[in-house]
């Protein structure tokens, strides 16, 4: 077969395929790649949007995470404040600090 004759060949093929998914499904194979093509399309739109929205809040959690850190260094300062501590049943100010960063190193935050 040539060439010519393998194209027609294809195209013969592709429209009887066409003819029996627009009979059986109502659309055509031609329109089922654009659907699946809008598909994939989308799915990497929201991926990205998901992607920027993650980066985005683990900024956020890092920016909180340093705001705890200078809070604490502040707390260390401060003599007055009084925290309770279960170890030893008093208040301290390393109790804030151990409770706030293992708050925030949890992985799932």
């Amino acid at each position: 077969m040539s060439d010519e004759e393998l194209e027609r060949s294809r195209k013969e093929q592709m429209a009887s395929i066409d003819r029996w998914l627009d009979h059986e499904y109502g659309v055509s194979y031609t329109r089922l790649e654009e659907l699946h093509d809008f598909v994939i399309d989308q799915d990497m739109k929201h991926q990205e949007e998901k992607d920027k929205e993650i980066e985005r809040l683990h900024s956020i959690i890092e920016e909180v995470r340093e705001l705890v850190q200078r809070y604490n260094i502040l707390i260390g300062y401060y003599d007055g404040y009084d925290c309770y501590d279960e170890t030893h049943d008093t208040y301290s100010h390393d109790t804030v600090k151990e409770e706030l960063l293992e708050i925030l190193n949890k992985e799932d935050i």
